[in-house]
C-alpha cells in the first residue's frame, strides 16, 4: 500500500494535460473555484501515484465513476511491450531449446502485470490531498485537526466504545479519529459518504491500528495539522505501507516523461 500526499496549491492549469476528458469535466463542473482546485489536485495526484508505481501505465487514466460518485479505474491500460526484453544474447535460443529461462521469466512478469489490480481512494481537506493505492479495496479520509462538536458523539461513538470515550481526557481527538475512520470505512465499502448515522464499532489492537466493524482494519496517522484514517481488509498492507510527499516539480517531471514517450 502506498500513500501519496500533496498540497493542493501544487496543482496548476498546465497539469490538466495529464487528465482525461471525464476528469476535466468533473473538475470544471464545480461552480466554486476552491472545489475545482481540490478536484484538479486530486486527479493530478492520482495520476502521479499510479504512474509512479506502474511506469508502464497509460496516461490519461481511464477513470469512471459509480452511481454514488466513487471514482475507479474502468480499465487499467498499460504500454505494450513491457517489461522490455533484455539483450538478444541472453534471450537468444540456443541449441534447439524452445524457450530460454530468461524468456519464461519475461512471460511470467507480463502475466503478473496483466493480472494486476489497482484500487485507490482519494480524500482532501483544507490544503492537503491524499491518494492511497492498494491491490485490495481501500478507503481513506483526512481532516484538518479541529475541535469536534460533542453532540456528534451519538453518530460517532459506538455503544461498546462509549465507556472509554466518557473516561477520555481528550474527547475531541477521539471524535475526530472516529469521524475519519467512519468516512474511510464507507469509502472502502464502495460508498462516498456514510449513509447511516449509526456509529461503527472500533477496537484498538496495536498503537494506531484498529479493528473496524469486526471485519476491517483501520489505521490513524497524523501529519502537520491533519488526521488521516485508512481502512482495508488486509492488515499486512497497513504494516507495509509507504508514504510519499509530492510537489509541483515531480508533477512537471511526470509531464515531461509522458511527452517523451
Amino acid at each position: 500500500m502506498e500513500m501519496y500526499f500533496m498540497n493542493i496549491d501544487e496543482a496548476c492549469s498546465s497539469h490538466e494535460k495529464l487528465l482525461s476528458e471525464g476528469c476535466l469535466n468533473r473538475t470544471n463542473g464545480y461552480p466554486n473555484e476552491d472545489k475545482r482546485q481540490e478536484s484538479l489536485a486530486a486527479y493530478v495526484l492520482l495520476t502521479y501515484a499510479i504512474k509512479d508505481k506502474f511506469n508502464d501505465a497509460v496516461i490519461p487514466l481511464d477513470i469512471s465513476w459509480t452511481e454514488e460518485g466513487k471514482p475507479y479505474l474502468k480499465t487499467f491500460k498499460r504500454i505494450p511491450g513491457y517489461p522490455k526484453p533484455c539483450c538478444k544474447k541472453r534471450c537468444s535460443k540456443d541449441k534447439g531449446i524452445e524457450e530460454t529461462e530468461c524468456e519464461r521469466a519475461h512471460d511470467a512478469e507480463r502475466e503478473c502485470r496483466d493480472k494486476a489490480k489497482v484500487f485507490f481512494s482519494i480524500s482532501h481537506s483544507d490544503k492537503f490531498v491524499v491518494v492511497c493505492l492498494s491491490d485490495k479495496e481501500i478507503g481513506v479520509d483526512i481532516e484538518k485537526v479541529t475541535d469536534v462538536n460533542p453532540s456528534l458523539s451519538r453518530k460517532l461513538i459506538h455503544r461498546n466504545n462509549k465507556e472509554a470515550y466518557e473516561y477520555s481526557d481528550d474527547k475531541s481527538k477521539i471524535l475526530l479519529e472516529n469521524w475519519c475512520l467512519k468516512e474511510a470505512y464507507y469509502k472502502c465499502s464502495g460508498k462516498i459518504k456514510p449513509s447511516s448515522s449509526t456509529p461503527i464499532e472500533t477496537y484498538n489492537i496495536f498503537k494506531d491500528i484498529y479493528v473496524i466493524d469486526k471485519h476491517n482494519y483501520g489505521f490513524i496517522k497524523y501529519f502537520n495539522d491533519y488526521c488521516m484514517a485508512l481502512v482495508t481488509k488486509d492488515i499486512v498492507s497497513i504494516e507495509k505501507s509507504e508514504s510519499f510527499m509530492v510537489d509541483k516539480g515531480k508533477i512537471e517531471c511526470l509531464i515531461s516523461s509522458s511527452i517523451a514517450h
